[in-house]
């Protein structure tokens, strides 16, 4: 059995209690603890279409993990990841490279995401979304073949990144969470969640940012490039729909099968 609360305005606060085979996973447990980086979490325990979840310890989102300490890599390992997938450009894998989590997956799929970046200006959340927008139109194959590779149960347990954890992690995740039925309030307050994560990753990642950037504005508790407001995916998803008519016709029109989404759901949800 499995109980969905909402604190706080369903936002940034879950409580998901898994109770299956004597497990039990409260929020808090969601989060993988790590000192070299700050938005690992485990993606099991959400509730999807009539009345199942998401499975625990299958798959995992995060920001980079090339600051990895030592301790880190045996945590990494105490929770089963196998493989990942790099969802960083070239040049961010050449410039901060992946550290020791080499010692930990057997498996890395590099699927870079590398939309045609515009110049529009206007509120952080409808930057955004034009974002997502294009990482969707423009990047189709790279995220479902992605989702190919998380529906193969011997990659699996995996953890998918991106730098911060946030854009294209959240772009893949959402599109993983609809595949399992997971309704657009979970995906939201899932997106959402990594303000969370927002001041230990300005922590963690603020001198490289200098250092490659020279991006002080960006390291800004207050900036547009941090955020994750509900509203941000929220009218991705409803874009999405009306472009495409749905989440599932999208997929299909990439490339991926109905028997691959059905491997999927019937893999990663437990009743």
């Amino acid at each position: 059995m499995a109980t969905f609360d909402h604190q706080n305005g369903g936002m940034d606060t879950f409580k998901i209690a898994d109770e299956r085979d004597g497990q039990r996973m409260i929020e808090e447990e969601r989060w993988v603890p790590l000192d070299g980086a700050a938005n690992v979490r485990d993606l099991g325990g959400y509730p999807v279409g009539q009345g199942g979840v998401v499975r625990l310890r299958e798959i995992f989102r995060g920001d980079s993990p090339h600051r990895l300490s030592p301790n880190d890599v045996e945590r990494l390992r105490a929770v089963g990841i196998r493989t990942r997938i790099d969802l960083r450009r070239e040049e961010e894998l050449n410039r901060f490279g992946s550290g020791h989590i080499g010692e930990v997956v057997a498996i890395t799929m590099h699927t870079p995401l590398r939309p045609t970046l515009g110049g529009e200006t206007g509120e952080a959340s409808r930057s955004l979304r034009q974002l997502y927008q294009r990482y969707l139109l423009q990047c189709p194959y790279e995220l479902v073949g992605a989702l190919r590779f998380l529906a193969e149960p011997q990659y699996r347990p995996a953890l998918f990144h991106c730098y911060a954890g946030k854009d294209r992690t959240g772009v893949l995740t959402a599109l993983l969470l609809a595949a399992l039925g997971a309704s657009d309030e979970v995906i939201v307050a899932d997106y959402a969640k990594t303000i969370l994560a927002r001041d230990a990753f300005i922590a963690l990642a603020g001198e490289e940012l200098r250092a490659s950037f020279g991006a002080e504005d960006v390291l800004r508790p207050d900036s547009p490039a941090l955020a994750a407001d509900p509203e941000t995916m929220a009218g991705t998803l409803d874009w999405l729909r009306a472009t495409f008519g749905s989440v599932q016709n999208y997929l299909e029109g990439a490339g991926l099968s109905c028997e691959t989404i059905g491997r999927l759901r019937s893999d990663l949800v437990v009743a």
